[in-house]
């Protein structure tokens, strides 16, 4: 009960912070409905039937949504990974974000071996950084990400002599 109350009380929560305290939130709302269903007039029984039926009316609502949308950054960065990992060579791709980026939305992450990686990710910085990063990569196809563009847009850098 505990863990449930201080994730309340954070400004934003992600779902898998209640994972401990699920069941016991579970339990109560059976009880709760129990409770509902058993009142003496027939308004319980048709409150539970109706939370019922909304419950199930939603979860295929967002099934649909889910089945017919194109997919959200997560799709779009496996996509522009596939695109990249079969095209030849070795690649840079300097991320930008824009300012209302979601940084719930991540698109760099590297190997460990970062200079063997076949793809390497860096965040757009300083012109100053930005040439000393395409120097030493100077080996690898560079491309300029725009993160935030619907849908994401990834265009080779000009001047890009790239390949290995």
């Amino acid at each position: 009960l505990w863990a449930f109350c201080l994730s309340c009380a954070g400004v934003w929560i992600q779902p898998h912070y209640l994972a401990s305290v699920l069941p016991l939130l579970w339990l109560v709302i059976v009880v709760g409905l129990r409770h509902v269903r058993t009142w003496s007039t027939p308004n319980g029984r048709v409150l539970v039937a109706g939370l019922f039926v909304l419950q199930v009316a939603t979860f295929a609502t967002n099934a649909v949504r889910h089945i017919g949308s194109e997919g959200g950054w997560e799709r779009n960065r496996e996509r522009v990974v596939q695109e990249l990992l079969d095209a030849p060579g070795n690649d840079l791709v300097v991320v930008r974000y824009r300012a209302q980026h979601n940084p719930l939305h991540e698109w760099i992450y590297n190997a460990a071996d970062i200079d063997r990686s076949p793809i390497v990710w860096a965040r757009e910085m300083s012109p100053e950084r930005n040439r000393q990063l395409l120097e030493y990569f100077s080996d690898r196809n560079i491309w300029l990400l725009d993160a935030d563009a619907h849908p994401p847009s990834l265009v080779r850098h000009r001047g890009n002599a790239g390949g290995t």
